[in-house]
């Protein structure tokens, strides 16, 4: 048990919505009790003492649109590679990477990831993956990493066919299995859960970008079968400036 204290609580409790020299108590993976720092430190005087220095203390911050695969790519410059849009981007530098990832990279890239969260407050993320140069197995890697840093974790495989329908059918059912190969992993109040991520592509914005047909088939199956929540990524970052919203058969939101 750690006592949290002599700081600035913001509790998102309309009842009692901030407290100026307070703090928390945490007795395994819970918050058991909140208040001032003095009432607190008089009735856990065991509890070991963590001072938080006048900052502030509040509940952690989620994030609701990670990429692992890129976490050990920040600031990354391909010399020479200058795009003109994000269809560009997509294909010179993400697509590029992430066909190129294997298992001990989306380890490292995960670890990077969770440890960055932790340093900004972050603790439950809802990411959507991509490595197609080692796909099977991939979703339990992530959620193990998870699991050993202590964040909550919500994920998906990003499902597309611009490497074949082969790799597209393996992000499918990366999905679909990565949803049972975690269970185990539900303990400690950590949340692991699956959901299904179409992208957005499409023959030079030529027309409405929508996944292909294989996709849309194969991960309607998948999703009856596993009872999968969808999010169809960057709908909207894949039109080019200018393009009329008119010439958009289907609208989508995210």
């Amino acid at each position: 048990m750690y006592l949290i204290a002599n700081g600035k609580v913001i509790t998102r409790d309309d009842a009692m919505p901030y407290i100026e020299n307070g703090g928390v108590v945490v007795e395994g993976t819970k918050i058991i009790e909140l208040g001032e720092t003095a009432a607190l430190k008089a009735k856990y005087p065991d509890a070991e003492f963590i001072d938080a220095k006048g900052n502030v203390i509040m509940p952690a911050f989620i994030n609701v649109h990670s990429h692992i695969y890129s976490a050990l790519a920040r600031g990354l410059s391909i010399k020479g590679y200058n795009p003109t849009n994000f269809y560009e981007v997509l294909d010179g530098t993400w697509w590029a990477i992430d066909r190129h990832l294997m298992m001990d990279g989306t380890r490292a890239s995960a670890t990077a990831l969770y440890m960055d969260s932790i340093k900004q407050g972050v603790t439950t993320i809802f990411d959507h993956h991509a490595s197609y140069g080692e796909i099977p197995g991939t979703l339990h890697t992530i959620a193990e990493e998870s699991k050993r840093l202590g964040l909550r974790s919500c994920l998906c495989y990003e499902v597309s066919d611009r490497d074949g329908e082969e790799k597209c059918l393996q992000a499918i059912q990366e999905n679909a299995v990565g949803r049972h190969a975690v269970k185990p992993l539900h303990e400690g109040g950590l949340l692991f859960k699956r959901f299904f991520k179409p992208h957005a592509e499409g023959a030079q914005f030529l027309k409405p970008l929508l996944p292909s047909p294989v996709v849309r088939r194969q991960g309607a199956r998948a999703g009856r079968r596993g009872g999968f929540s969808f999010s169809l990524a960057h709908p909207a970052q894949c039109v080019p400036e200018g393009f009329p919203v008119k010439n958009i058969a289907i609208r989508t939101v995210t």
